[in-house]
């Protein structure tokens, strides 16, 4: 599929429920969130990182990995009330602090972050170039942006994606291919240093994936009419059975780091 329309309506989370089932559903095993963050610390010292920012935050479900990835101060923001209501502040220590903000008002002095960390967020943002700019007053010079998302590629390659093509069509609008990613981040400034494809296990096995998907705590899902939804589980259903419900269930997304240059 391709993208159709990019200027479609941003979707609102405090407009909806989907705060309610998103831990539950979208929750990611410790080896996992390894499996994302191990890479980002060859280029984010862990020894030189003291600031980190979890730029869109949503539930939280990334910063106790990144404190403990990197042994620094963690700072979530989450434009979504509901959302942060969700966070288990609980269980967070006591160098992880969270606050309601949005990308493009980052609340934070400038040249004070050490590491801007942006997780499944940025075809969220109501002003991406503005959001740039902010990341970019935010990172101390020589510091870095790592970008974990979805891309044209990668949700071309989701075939559980397939059998919802209404959703899959309003990702496609709201997200862009790798290479323009790249080009559209480097007109703020900041420099691309490397790009990977990870492949996570997101479930267990397929039939944790299907129940987690059940709860429709994906954006995209969400914005689809019900019937559509319905009968994209249906299909879903069957292709489980066919790839067989007890093994493992593995997704890849791209993972994107830049660099404020030092002056």
């Amino acid at each position: 599929m391709v993208p159709k329309n990019r200027n479609i309506k941003r979707f609102k989370y405090d407009d909806v429920d989907i705060h309610v089932n998103y831990r539950k559903s979208r929750v990611l095993t410790e080896s996992t969130s390894r499996r994302w963050l191990e890479p980002i610390s060859q280029f984010a010292s862990i020894d030189s990182t003291e600031l980190v920012l979890d730029l869109g935050c949503g539930t939280g479900r990334f910063l106790s990995s990144l404190a403990e990835q990197f042994r620094a101060r963690i700072i979530g923001i989450e434009p979504s009330a509901k959302m942060l209501s969700e966070a288990v502040t609980e269980d967070l220590s006591s160098n992880i602090k969270l606050i309601r903000g949005g990308a493009e008002n980052i609340g934070v002095m400038e040249n004070s972050v050490d590491l801007v960390f942006i997780s499944m967020a940025i075809h969220h943002f109501s002003d991406r170039h503005r959001a740039y700019s902010e990341i970019m007053r935010t990172l101390k010079p020589g510091r870095f942006l790592a970008i974990r998302t979805p891309t044209h590629e990668t949700l071309n390659a989701l075939d559980w994606f397939k059998c919802f093509p209404s959703g899959l069509q309003i990702d496609l609008d709201r997200m862009m291919p790798r290479e323009d990613l790249i080009e559209e981040i480097e007109t703020s400034g900041l420099e691309f240093v490397h790009h990977e494809i990870i492949k996570q296990l997101t479930a267990e096995n397929h039939e944790i994936y299907f129940d987690n998907l059940s709860l429709r705590a994906v954006s995209a899902l969400k914005q689809i009419p019900d019937v559509e939804f319905e009968e994209g589980l249906r299909q879903f259903r069957e292709y489980c059975g066919t790839a067989g419900w007890e093994k493992p269930f593995y997704e890849s997304f791209d993972l994107f780091i830049y660099k404020k240059t030092e002056v």
